[in-house]
């Protein structure tokens, strides 16, 4: 990050892995390319600005505990293969109508969907979900 810094020419470095997004804007990097974004971006954008505007001297505390804060989400986002989670995280948060895959995707099994479930509750985006 530092090389792209002293080159003076536009290059930006973003986040390829959710879990990495605050480590890479602590470095320097720029953002990320989020599949967690759709469930939790709200709080990835205020992480995000947080570390972006520096407003205060507690700026990247903060913006570390919102990335403590949605890591066991991004964790379980990514329990199955995509986009099976985030399309059952979507319909829990009533964003969708079911969360049915076309063949040959599925969707995610009741067991990591009760994970998932509960994640989404701890972090205040679902009060609850009943199947």
């Amino acid at each position: 990050i530092k090389a792209t810094k002293v080159a003076n020419k536009p290059f930006y470095v973003l986040a390829g892995e959710d879990r990495n997004t605050y480590s890479t804007l602590c470095l320097g990097g720029h953002g990320g390319i989020s599949a967690v974004a759709h469930v939790i971006g709200e709080e990835y954008l205020k992480m995000y600005n947080l570390m972006l505007e520096k407003k205060d001297k507690n700026y990247q505390y903060n913006a570390l505990a919102i990335h403590y804060n949605t890591l066991e989400v991004v964790k379980n986002l990514f329990m199955e293969p995509n986009p099976a989670p985030v399309k059952a995280a979507l319909h829990m948060m009533g964003v969708l109508p079911n969360d049915i895959l076309r063949l040959p995707l599925v969707s995610m099994t009741p067991e990591s969907k009760g994970i998932l479930r509960q994640s989404l509750i701890e972090l205040g985006k679902i009060k609850d979900y009943k199947p």
